[in-house]
Parts: C-alpha cells; sequence; structure tokens
C-alpha cells in the first residue's frame, strides 16, 4: 500500500489534493497534514470531518472521525477506499476540525479528483510503441533462427543414425573409409560454405571501412556485422569441443588408409583432401580468441576499429540537440537557418468558467481563424480542447489536443473561437496556468515539424522579437552535462548572499531563500538534481514525480539533519521550460545556510554521475534583419555571411490596382494586385502572409479570400464587406487599419558580410554537450560535432549482446537440449 503526503492549509487556498483512480480501494494512503501558517496545527483533542461533492452537482457525502494518527503533528491517515472513488470525476473536498468543545475550529478545502482507469489504453500504447514493434522484430528473426537449427538438428540426427548403422555394419576398413571419404567430402562442402561465409562477412567489413564517413549508415551496418559475428563466433565455438576428437578420428583414419592405399588409390585421394581441409579448419581456429572469429576478420576489424578511434564529425540539425559521445573541442561547419511562422490567433481575454470547470482564452470575432485548413499546437503537458461553433451560428464541437502535438484542424464552415482549459485535465485557476494557456494559443497557417514553445503574433522571423537598437540577435548555446547554471540563483530574501566558484551561502529565516532560476531544458525530461546542502534544501518548482503527478513544488531529501553538517540532497523528477530551482530554509530558526556541487542532468541509464561544473558557450550575433525561412548565416573564408533569399515588405507600401477576374467569381470578393520588387518571375514562388489564406488547388478560382504570388505580382482577393469603398482606395484604408506582411522568394538571392563577427561555430565538451537556440522563435542549427565513434559503436555493441542474451537465455534453452547437445557431438565424433 502506496503512502501519500498531502499538506493542507487552514488559513490559503490549496493548490495540492488528492488524486486517484476509479475503483481504488485500500491502494493509497494519504498523510494529511494540517498547517497553519507553514506550521503543523496540534489537533490534539479535536475531532475532524470530510465533506466531499463532486464539481457542479450536489453528489457527495461526509466521513466522519477521520484517523488522526500523530495528533502533535496534525497527521491524519487517510486511506483512499471505494467509497470516495467509486465514480470518476472533480471533487471539491472540505475538511472540518472541531474542539474539545464540539465547535467548528478550522476549515481547510482542497481538490480531489478521480480518474478513469486507463489499463486499456496503456496496453493499446505499447502495442503500437517503437520499442515493442523493435522487439517483435527482433523474435522473428530468432525465430527463423530456430527454424533453421530445428532443419540442422533433424538433418544431423538422420546423419547420425545412418552413420551408427553403417560404422556398426562395417566389415573392412575399405568400405569404412569410402564411407568416411564420402562424409569428408560433405564436411569439406560444409567448410567452404563456412569459409564463404567469413569472406562474406570480411567483404561486409571492408565495404564497411569504405564507407565509414556515413556515420548513421556505418553505425547500421556495423549492427548487422555484429549479428552475423555473433552467430558465427557460436558456431565455431560450439565446435572447440569437438576439434581433439575430430583429430583422433583422422588419424585412426590415415593408420588404416595406409594399409589399403596400393588398393584404394580414390580413397587416398579423397583422404587427402580431408586432411588439407582440416588444416584449413585447425587455422582458423587457432585464430580465435574468444571474441572475434576468424583470423583475417579479426585483423580487419582491428583495423576498421582503429579507424573509428580517429575523432570523427557527425552530423546535426535541429533547434535544440543533445549530441552524445562528445570530444572537448569547436562544432564545424556550422549553419544557423532562418524560420518564419504566421500565427492566425490573437487572444483577447482570459476568463473562469461561471460553473467551475474550466479556464477559457477568447478572440474577438474579427479575429477569429476561419473557413480554412489550421494547424492548432498545443505546448503544454496537458490536455486541450477547443471551442469551435458554425459561421451560420451555433456550437460545433470540442476538439481535444493531446500533450505537445500539432493538430490538423478542418475549420471548413466553421470557426475557432477559444481554447479551453479543463479542471478535469489537470488544468487549474491559478495565474500560472492561465498564463501557460495563454502561451499555447498558437494557431499556424500551414504544416510545421518544429512546436512553437512560445507565443508570437502575427507573422515572424528568427530574431525578430529579439531587437537591439536598429539590429537583431541570434543567440546560440553549447552546454555540457549540468544544465543548471548557478549564477541564476539571485539574492531574494537572504542577507549576506554570495554566489561565488559554484558556492552559494548566505543567512535565512524559516521558509526564506533565493530566487527561483529556470533550468536549460527545451521539453518534458527526466532529470536527477542534487546538490550538498548545508542548513537549507532544493525546491524545484513546476514538475512531475517519477508516477507522472504534476506538483507545483518539491524538494530534495536529507534536510532534517543538515543543520550544522553537509548532507547530500537529491530529487529524480520530470522538468520542462517552465521548471526551475531556489534554495530554500526548512528550519524553524534562522540559519547560516551552504549549497554547493549543485548539479541537474539527464537520466539516460546512469544515475551515480559524477559533479561536473556547468560548463556552457554562448555567442550572439547582431544582422541587420531576422532571419527569414530562406536565408541562413554561414561562414566563408574568416567571415560571417547571411545568404538572404527571402524578403518582407508591407502591403501598404506597394502600388496595388484592381485586378479583373473570370465571371462569377467576383461575388462576394474582389481582387487587387501588386508588383513585388526582385519577386522570381518566370518560376513563380511561395510566399507567406499574414490576414490571408495562402491560394490552394481548392480555391484558385474560387470567390474566396486568398493570397497568389505569379510572375513577380502578388495577387490579393478580400472579401467585399471588409472595405468602406469597393477599390484601390478601399483597400488601402483597410490595409491602415489592418497592417498585412508578406514574406516572398528573391528572384535572385543576396549576401551581406556580418559586422565584428569571425565565427559562429560552438564549443562542444566531453562525452555530452546540448546545443540550443535562446530566441523565442528558433530557427535551425546545421552542423557537425567531433565525436568518439569507436564509443559510440561499443555502447551499440553492449545493447546488441544484451539483446542476444535475452534471445540465447530465452530461446536456446528450448532449441538445443540436452539430448540434442549429446546427439550433436555423437555425430560429430561419427563424421570422424
Amino acid at each position: 500500500m502506496r503512502e501519500i503526503e498531502l499538506k493542507v492549509n487552514v488559513d490559503s487556498y490549496n493548490n495540492e489534493g488528492i488524486k486517484t483512480i476509479k475503483g481504488n480501494n485500500n491502494a493509497e494512503i494519504y498523510k494529511i497534514c494540517v498547517l497553519q501558517n507553514k506550521r503543523r496545527l496540534n489537533l490534539t483533542g479535536k475531532t475532524v470531518k470530510l465533506g466531499y461533492v463532486m464539481a457542479g452537482t450536489t453528489k457527495g457525502d461526509i466521513i466522519e472521525n477521520l484517523n488522526i494518527t500523530n495528533a502533535e503533528q496534525g497527521e491524519i491517515t487517510f486511506p483512499i477506499t471505494n467509497r470516495i472513488s467509486k465514480q470518476d470525476g472533480v471533487y471539491s473536498c472540505q475538511l472540518a476540525i472541531y474542539g474539545a468543545d464540539g465547535f467548528l475550529e478550522h476549515t481547510a478545502t482542497f481538490g480531489l479528483t478521480v480518474e478513469a482507469n486507463i489499463f486499456t489504453k496503456i496496453a493499446g500504447e505499447i502495442a503500437d510503441s517503437k520499442d515493442f514493434t523493435y522487439l517483435e522484430n527482433i523474435l522473428d528473426k530468432a525465430s527463423k533462427l530456430n527454424e533453421k537449427l530445428k532443419e540442422n538438428t533433424s538433418s544431423a540426427t538422420n546423419a547420425n543414425s545412418n552413420l551408427e548403422s553403417n560404422i556398426t555394419e562395417a566389415n573392412n576398413i575399405n568400405s569404412k573409409l569410402l564411407e568416411n571419404t564420402s562424409t569428408a567430402t560433405s564436411l569439406n562442402k560444409n567448410l567452404e560454405s563456412n569459409i564463404d561465409l567469413a569472406k562474406e562477412v570480411k567483404e561486409t567489413i571492408k565495404d564497411l571501412d569504405t564507407k565509414n564517413i556515413e556515420s548513421t549508415e556505418k553505425i547500421e551496418t556495423l549492427t548487422g556485422l555484429n549479428s552475423k559475428a555473433e552467430e558465427l563466433s557460436n558456431n565455431i565455438n560450439k565446435g572447440l569441443p569437438l576439434n581433439s576428437e575430430l583429430i583422433k578420428n583422422v588419424e585412426s583414419a590415415k593408420v588404416a588408409n595406409t594399409n589399403l592405399a596400393a588398393t584404394n588409390q580414390e580413397a587416398t585421394s579423397k583422404n587427402t583432401e580431408l586432411q588439407a581441409s582440416l588444416e584449413k579448419t585447425k587455422e582458423f581456429i587457432e585464430g580465435l580468441d574468444g571474441s572475434q572469429n576468424i583470423p583475417q576478420i579479426r585483423m580487419d576489424v582491428t583495423e576498421l576499429q582503429n579507424g573509428l578511434k580517429s575523432n570523427q564529425a557527425l552530423s546535426y540539425e535541429g533547434s535544440s540537440i543533445s549530441a552524445n559521445d562528445t570530444l572537448e573541442g569547436r562544432t564545424e561547419s556550422m549553419k544557423i537557418k532562418g524560420r518564419t511562422l504566421n500565427n492566425l490567433y490573437k487572444p483577447n481575454n482570459t476568463r473562469d468558467d461561471a460553473g467551475g470547470n474550466y479556464i477559457l482564452v477568447d478572440t474577438l470575432v474579427k479575429n477569429e481563424p476561419k473557413d480554412r485548413i489550421v494547424y492548432v499546437v498545443n505546448n503544454t503537458n496537458k490536455i486541450l480542447l477547443l471551442n469551435v461553433y458554425k459561421i451560420g451560428g451555433g456550437w460545433d464541437s470540442n476538439p481535444i489536443l493531446k500533450e505537445n502535438s500539432i493538430t490538423k484542424l478542418d475549420l471548413t464552415g466553421k470557426r475557432l473561437t477559444g481554447f479551453l482549459g479543463m479542471y478535469d485535465r489537470g488544468w487549474t485557476n491559478s495565474e500560472t496556468d492561465k498564463e501557460l494557456l495563454r502561451n499555447t494559443c498558437i494557431v499556424l497557417d500551414r504544416e510545421e515539424t518544429y512546436m512553437p514553445k512560445k507565443y508570437f503574433e502575427g507573422l515572424k522571423s528568427f530574431g525578430e522579437a529579439e531587437k537591439v537598437e536598429d539590429k537583431y540577435k541570434i543567440s546560440v548555446l553549447s552546454t555540457g552535462k549540468n544544465l543548471f547554471d548557478i549564477q541564476k540563483i539571485q539574492q531574494g530574501a537572504v542577507t549576506n548572499f554570495k554566489n561565488e566558484n559554484g558556492v552559494i551561502s548566505g543567512i535565512a529565516n524559516q521558509y526564506n531563500g533565493t530566487t527561483s532560476a529556470k533550468i536549460s531544458i527545451d521539453k518534458k525530461t527526466k532529470v536527477l538534481i542534487k546538490a550538498k546542502l548545508k542548513g537549507c534544501r532544493l525546491i524545484i518548482n513546476n514538475c512531475w514525480l517519477e508516477s507522472g503527478e504534476f506538483r507545483n513544488m518539491i524538494d530534495t531529501n536529507n534536510w532534517n539533519n543538515n543543520l550544522n553538517d553537509f548532507q547530500v540532497g537529491q530529487r529524480i523528477a520530470y522538468i520542462d521550460t517552465n521548471s526551475s530551482i531556489r534554495i530554500e530554509n526548512p528550519h524553524n530558526t534562522q540559519v547560516n545556510f551552504v549549497a554547493k556541487d549543485l548539479f541537474c542532468y539527464v537520466i539516460d541509464g546512469t544515475e551515480n554521475q559524477p559533479y561536473e561544473l556547468y560548463k556552457c558557450y554562448k555567442k550572439d550575433i547582431l544582422i541587420k534583419e531576422p532571419l527569414r525561412e530562406d536565408d541562413y548565416l554561414y561562414e566563408d573564408n574568416g567571415q560571417v555571411k547571411v545568404y538572404r533569399n527571402d524578403f518582407e515588405v508591407k502591403l501598404a507600401t506597394l502600388n496595388f490596382m484592381k485586378s479583373s477576374v473570370a465571371s462569377g467569381t467576383d461575388i462576394n470578393t474582389i481582387r487587387f494586385s501588386a508588383q513585388l520588387p526582385n519577386s522570381l518571375n518566370s518560376k513563380g514562388g511561395k510566399g507567406i502572409i499574414s490576414n490571408f489564406p495562402i491560394l490552394s488547388e481548392s480555391t484558385w478560382d474560387k470567390d474566396k479570400e486568398n493570397m497568389q504570388i505569379s510572375g513577380g505580382n502578388l495577387y490579393i482577393r478580400i472579401n467585399k464587406s471588409k472595405l468602406t469603398t469597393q477599390d484601390v482606395e478601399g483597400f488601402k484604408a483597410w490595409l491602415k487599419e489592418n497592417p498585412t506582411t508578406v514574406v516572398y522568394q528573391l528572384a535572385t538571392p543576396v549576401t551581406e558580410v556580418v559586422d565584428g563577427v569571425i565565427d559562429i561555430d560552438l564549443d562542444t565538451y566531453q562525452e555530452k554537450t546540448y546545443f540550443s537556440i535562446e530566441n523565442s522563435l528558433p530557427g535551425t542549427l546545421d552542423f557537425k560535432v567531433p565525436s568518439n565513434l569507436g564509443s559510440s559503436l561499443q555502447n551499440l555493441a553492449k545493447e546488441v549482446n544484451n539483446i542476444w542474451d535475452v534471445i540465447n537465455n530465452l530461446l536456446v534453452p528450448g532449441i538445443l537440449k540436452a539430448n540434442g547437445n549429446l546427439a550433436m557431438i555423437k555425430l560429430n565424433n561419427n563424421l570422424k
């Protein structure tokens, strides 16, 4: 039975509450700690009741006389039974604390969430997962190996039976030699087959060596090679115990052959061939060292390994990258590519639902995305709902957006009005959650692989939000294994504060501490946070326990005994871009605290990592204009340059004229056109525009709003109802009230030199390096990094060997039984 601690305040609102699953019966016990002014409330001589009611209903109950297990410390033991978990939903709970005289003294309100059982869903997710598919592939290969072994065992058994019969019935040496010679011929063919297999493996390795500059293909090929080598090694190793018996039988055959050489020249010739084959076999066997199969293969593998030990450069691309097995040095051939996105949604108001079910962000009617295909972003770790209405009137649906996803939404004949954060999906009416909901109000006009992490308005490009005077700042960063920069922690409510050389100290009263500092992380990630602490603890805000439960705050352990001595405090948790760390005094007295060796690293198989000081290299680059979709920064002969293939222009600056359209397509809309400077002419051109849908196959000849770039011209269809006068002047007046921008492809790209910058490469660190773009709307990094491929391949080999260990331990015992092994040994003895 799992015990969970819940702290409930009688003098403030409680964000934390009870969370369980429908039908839970005595699987969890909550230890409710009652607090007043952040101190334990003494419950001696008091009685406590619990009342709960489902949100929006009158369904509920009252539980009398809760079990007070530690009155002085204000602790109540509350087991979760099917009395409280029989119906899923969101409940409001209230503790009522009565004095000895029966009068009500305190109340405390908190939430209860009973979730539906999701085992069926989990089973489906597992069945669809990549890991499950990977294991299925492995088992499929193992099954084929099993069938092959069965065939070989069956053939071997038949051969053994025949040989035993022949040996028993043999009356003369000549016939026995003829049989042995025939068998030797068969064995020789098998040996030749093995040699061909070895040559094939050898050629595969040589082919690998010539292609090792292609790292991904090379690793995949080596994985296959490792599998073949393991299989071949197993086959030959099985033959080792038979070698001595094989030689004995051959020697016997040689003695007998000497006596009959004159009468059976053919048998002598065959026996000579057998001897040659056996000598070749011994040469192969003598070259084995336990891990490789054949001397030549071993030499080839050694040669390949020596080549791989040289520092190789692996290619990476993305806005946030984790690179393993890196070496200390610098990136190579760095390119920083641009990005342009168009957000169609403009948040207006954030409010609570009057019924107490959700928080809502809405927009003005004129700004509602409508009658088009859109792509809606959910950059949170919670499920979102949307409000969709029909254009003609009436509610349509509440589409559900999964966590951290971009969802295609067909708004044909519909309009998107708002984003909903449901309380039963983990949202609250806190200011933090309201800001989180506003931050994800992003509706894109086209499909994107990159998910924006922060809200932006309208048409924006990489670097546009980071304007510095008359230029735009591009910021890129590389860090080592430690993700937390302790220098970000500031004084807060602390006196005598110092933050020097990775050590923070000061004087703090109870529950006072430093400011919070964000952790350098791009997405929800499992980490271990630890430090050496004296007189303090670490507080981790906005994170998830290993069980998946979200917490506004958790702390590190081992602080009860650290008032005068250092203790290692640590905690495993899931964090994301909203998580932060601060230092706090948890003791009920003023303390001189010290925190050092603060370490936050990603758990990727090894939890006991040695402390490493936070290391980083940041590069800020100032350029004349934002880095748009097809633009990029690069190095060229000691200079940093911008390759510009896109241009941005405000429509209000263009010289528009009314443009004719086909009859019947001008009832609701009117079309205007203007020439774009330096735009593609003969090829046409792509573009991104605010306030208008991009022309598609379904709208090119329709009486609907759209934008098209063709022949160096920009064509705009706009609803007549939006214009005060249906002519160019009316369109210009509308553009003045609704500033509109278009980004389009240039006919002739231009190159500009970045002043004062000669290098855009980043530092790399031993074993692990993280690369990121610090802008609110990042582009893409494209570079090579020095890496230890030998270490990468060694790790891959370990993984492959682990998989084969599982197969051997689970499948081989059932295939090669003890009697089967004895039969094979006897067969091989008789063959000799």
